[in-house]
């Protein structure tokens, strides 16, 4: 996840701006579903769940990713469980 999103830009697949910003190239975009709160943590529940089946010596043994918690700032976060 740290190569995926470290110095990005996190835009929503329907950001009207999103060819804008692909096409300047200025920075490396990351396109997700929805880049609010509850939106990432749901596409990281999910993106890292299927990241650890694809490694059978982790799903063999069932470890799996329950629940994420994103934190926008000290005040506001969003919790995704199974």
């Amino acid at each position: 996840m740290e190569e995926r999103f470290d110095h990005t830009l996190v835009l929503n697949a329907a950001d009207p701006a999103l060819p804008m910003f692909q096409a300047m190239g200025l920075a490396k975009v990351v396109v997700v579903p929805n880049c609010g709160s509850e939106g990432l943590a749901a596409y990281l529940l999910t993106e890292v769940n299927r990241l650890l089946m694809a490694r059978p010596e982790l799903s063999d043994r069932g470890v799996t990713i329950t629940s994420v918690t994103v934190h926008e700032d000290s005040n506001n976060k969003a919790t995704v469980s199974l």
